[in-house]
C-alpha cells in the first residue's frame, strides 16, 4: 500500500456466512488455545470475546477479531475488530464508492488522513489521526515493536478503521 491509496468498491458480498462455516464456541476456544490466550485471559474475558465473536460472526482464524491481553502496572484486555471487517461491511451496503488513505509528515508529526466516498453523499467523509495519539507503547513508554517496524502502515490501519 503506497502513499495515496484508493480502492473502488467492486465487490458485493452477500450476507456474511463464512463459506457456510459458523463461528462456534469450540472454534473460538481452539483459537484461544492455539495463541496461548486460554491461559492468559480470564474465563470472563474469554466469554466476552466468544460472545462478541459469535454475535457478529467474526472469525479470529481469518484475522477478523482479536483478543489482546495487556499486562504491566495494571492488567486489562481488549477485543479488537480487524479493519478489513469494516471495509467488507461498508461494501455490503452497496453505497461505498471508494476510499483513500494517506500519510503526511514524518516521525512524531505523522498524520493519517482518510476520505470515504459514498454514492448517497454529495461530499466525502474526511478523517485524520495523529501519530502521538494512537501509537501503541510499552509500559516503559517506548514504542511497541510493530509500530517501530511499520509506523506508516499501522497509522493507515488505525485511520481507516476509525473512519
Amino acid at each position: 500500500m503506497g502513499g495515496g491509496e484508493q480502492m473502488k468498491s467492486e465487490m458485493h458480498e452477500e450476507p456474511r456466512q463464512h463459506d457456510g462455516e459458523e463461528v462456534t464456541e469450540s472454534k473460538l476456544r481452539e483459537w484461544l488455545q492455539a495463541f496461548g490466550l486460554a491461559k492468559r485471559a480470564t474465563e470472563e474475558e474469554q466469554m466476552q470475546f466468544i460472545g462478541v465473536a459469535r454475535e457478529l460472526q467474526l472469525n479470529p482464524f481469518k484475522r477478523e477479531i482479536y483478543l489482546v491481553v495487556y499486562t504491566g502496572d495494571y492488567r486489562t484486555c481488549s477485543i479488537i475488530t480487524g479493519y478489513e471487517v469494516y471495509l467488507k461491511r461498508a461494501e455490503r451496503l452497496k453505497v461505498l464508492d471508494g476510499w483513500k488513505v494517506w500519510i503526511e509528515g514524518e516521525g512524531e508529526k505523522m498524520v493519517g488522513r482518510a476520505m470515504i466516498y459514498r454514492k448517497d453523499w454529495s461530499h466525502p467523509f474526511e478523517w485524520e489521526v495523529h501519530f502521538p495519539e494512537v501509537v501503541q507503547k510499552k509500559k516503559d513508554g517506548s514504542v511497541s515493536p510493530v509500530w517501530l517496524k511499520q509506523p506508516k502502515f499501522m497509522l493507515r490501519k488505525v485511520c481507516l478503521a476509525q473512519a
